[in-house]
C-alpha cells in the first residue's frame, strides 16, 4: 500500500534564528544543523547554547523524530535517537514527526535516503543557487507502507548495509596504510 507523506506525518520546519550563533561548551540546548547529519546516518552536535525562553516549545525535539535536510541537493535523513540535552534543529532541517502508528521513523528514514526517493526529493527542490525542499512537494511523496515487521526486516537490512560501507571504507584505509609502510621500508 502506498501512501503520501503528508498523510503520514506532521511536516515541521526546524528553529530559524535571528542572528548568527555562537558555540557555547557550556549550553545546555543541542542544536543541530544539516552537517551534523554523518554519512553513516547519525546526529554528530556538539554545538550548544544556552536555553532559550524565546524558543517555542514545539521547535524542541522528541524521540524519534526524523531530521531532513531540506538545502542542497543530497536531502539526507536521520533519526533523533535518545538524548539526554534537549535538542532543537536549525531552519536547514525540517522535523517530520510521525503521526501514523503503522509507519516506524526508522522505516522512514531508510526509505528517503534510497537513492530513488534522493532522486525524486531533488525534483521537488526549488531553487537555483541553493536548491531548497518544497515542504507542499514533500508533502505529496508517494511512500510504501508495508506492515510494521516487514519494516522492521528492511531497517535492520539497511542498517548492516551502512556498517558495510564503514567497514569497506576502514579495509581501504588500512590497506594503504600497509602499502606505505611497506614502501617506507624499501
Amino acid at each position: 500500500m502506498w501512501k503520501k507523506l503528508g498523510e503520514l506525518v506532521e511536516i515541521r520546519p526546524g528553529y530559524h534564528f535571528r542572528s548568527r550563533i555562537e558555540n557555547d561548551p557550556e549550553g545546555n540546548l543541542v542544536v543541530v544543523q544539516a552537517k551534523d547529519l554523518s554519512e553513516t546516518l547519525e546526529i554528530e552536535s556538539s554545538f550548544r547554547i544556552p536555553m532559550q525562553d524565546s524558543i517555542p516549545k514545539h521547535y524542541f525535539l522528541r524521540e524519534n523524530d526524523v531530521l531532513l535536510i531540506n538545502r542542497g541537493d543530497r536531502n539526507r535523513a536521520a533519526l533523533a535517537r535518545s538524548f539526554t540535552i534537549p535538542m532543537i534543529c536549525s531552519s536547514t532541517l525540517y522535523v517530520l514527526r510521525v503521526i501514523a502508528p503503522k509507519l516506524l521513523p526508522a522505516y522512514l528514514v531508510t526509505f528517503i535516503n534510497l537513492p530513488t526517493t534522493q532522486s525524486a526529493l531533488r525534483s521537488a527542490t526549488t531553487g537555483p543557487a541553493t536548491p531548497l525542499l518544497n515542504r507542499d512537494r514533500l508533502n505529496d511523496l508517494m511512500i510504501p507502507l508495508p506492515d510494521v515487521q516487514r519494516q522492521m526486516v528492511l531497517v535492520q537490512v539497511d542498517s548492516l548495509l551502512v556498517r558495510e560501507r564503514q567497514l569497506s571504507t576502514q579495509l581501504s584505509t588500512q590497506r594503504q596504510l600497509l602499502l606505505a609502510g611497506l614502501i617506507n621500508q624499501a
